[in-house]
Order: C-alpha cells, then sequence, then structure tokens
C-alpha cells in the first residue's frame, strides 16, 4: 500500500511540475517574441529543431535504461550493482554526448549552408554542441532519482533549470539586444 501511495504522489509531482513548466515555457516564449520579432523565432525554431534531433542522438534512451537497471538492482538490495549501473551508464551517455558534439561541430557548416541557406551562422551550432554531453549525463542523473522513487528532486531541478535559462535569457536580450545586435545578426548571417 505504501508502494502506491509513493508511486502516485511521484505521479502527481511530476505531472503537475510539468504543467507548470509548459506554462511558464508558453509565457517566456510569448514574451521572447514579442521582443526579437516573427524572423528570428523562426530562425531559432530551426535551430531548435536540430538542438532536438541532437539530443535525442546525445541521450539516446540512456536515461530510461539507467531507471530500469538501477531499480532492478536496488529490487534485489544489490546497492553496489546499482551505483555501478549508473557510473557505467554515465560513462556510456558522456561518451554519447562527446559523439554527438562531434558530429553538430563537424556538419555546422554543412547545417548552416545547405539545410538552413545560410539563415543562420554555425555559431549557434557549436554552442550547442557544448552542451550535449552535459545534457546526456543529466539524463541519467534524472534516471537515478525516478529509479529511487525521489521524483521530487527531478521536480526541482527542471524548475532550476527552467528559471535560470529564463533570467540568463531575459539578462542577455536586455543587455545585448539593441539595434546594432540586429545589424550584426543580419550581418553574419548574409556572409
Amino acid at each position: 500500500m505504501r508502494k502506491t501511495r509513493l508511486f502516485f504522489i511521484n505521479g502527481i509531482v511530476l505531472t503537475s511540475t510539468s504543467f507548470l513548466m509548459r506554462g511558464v515555457s508558453l509565457a517566456y516564449n510569448i514574451y521572447i517574441a514579442n521582443i526579437v520579432g516573427a524572423e528570428i523565432i523562426g530562425v531559432f525554431s530551426l535551430i531548435m529543431s536540430i538542438y532536438t534531433f541532437a539530443i535525442t542522438f546525445a541521450t539516446s534512451g540512456i536515461g530510461i535504461a539507467c531507471t530500469y537497471i538501477t531499480s532492478e538492482e536496488f529490487a534485489k538490495k544489490n546497492y553496489e550493482n546499482g551505483f555501478k549501473a549508473v557510473k557505467t551508464c554515465s560513462s556510456f551517455s558522456f561518451m554519447l554526448g562527446l559523439f554527438a558534439s562531434l558530429v553538430i561541430i563537424l556538419f555546422a557548416p554543412i547545417l548552416s549552408s545547405n539545410f538552413l541557406k545560410f539563415s543562420v551562422s554555425t555559431i549557434p551550432f557549436y554552442l550547442i554542441a557544448i552542451a550535449l554531453p552535459l545534457i546526456a549525463i543529466s539524463s541519467v542523473i534524472n534516471g537515478y532519482f525516478s529509479s529511487i522513487s525521489k521524483s521530487y528532486i527531478n521536480a526541482l531541478v527542471q524548475v532550476f533549470e527552467v528559471s535560470i535559462k529564463i533570467i540568463c535569457s531575459i539578462f542577455l536580450l536586455r543587455i545585448w539586444y539593441t539595434r546594432k545586435f540586429r545589424s550584426y545578426l543580419y550581418f553574419t548571417n548574409s556572409i
């Protein structure tokens, strides 16, 4: 009975956090669209489609595998094997993240020229590549916390992550997004 209750509480925490984050993301996207305009939001959407594909490749279901293996080992009271599985998954995910980063770095000029028709410079792709190993490892950490029924930690991390993203974006937009920056952005896109 206790496990069923814990399962429902974790489900409610994750679901409510997901709804909250979706609502905040919607409001944030509306705010950003009003500041930068429709054209830049369109370019951003193109970059995000490549970013989402790269994250899918970098994580490759390793978070779910970590959850499954760790849960299985902890259920058998093999805590040492459970922690060993987390370490193995972390190493494997870091290597996948590095490989995905390398692929993005190598193909950034091709993506920019052939697929996006020079509407975006290669710099955003290089920035995406930096984040991929860290995102891959975070999927393993999320899988671990899900396996030990501490979903509230995942929820807190999601709230913290989105808050940092919003604060940094607004700060950078207020500092750097001026007419001068707009002209620089269009100049680098036309090269």
